[in-house]
């Protein structure tokens, strides 16, 4: 399973949480937010949904499964 643990760059404050990691991961935005559905991307141990906005504290982490 493919994860990622990263701090948020000050480029990234504000941004949509999806298209962020659409960016970060090289993934789709739809393959991003079937991620962001199923609950496997965090900021600061809080759960992230798609239109979240990312700020400057805590680190995001994401678990996904190969197609």
């Amino acid at each position: 399973m493919p994860s990622k643990i990263f701090p948020v760059d000050e480029q990234h404050v504000g941004q949509r949480v999806d298209v962020v990691l659409a960016d970060v991961l090289g993934l789709s935005r739809s393959r991003v937010q079937a991620i962001l559905a199923a609950g496997d991307a965090t900021q600061g141990g809080r759960t992230l949904g798609k239109s979240d906005r990312l700020d400057s504290s805590g680190i995001v982490s994401v678990y996904w499964h190969d197609e």
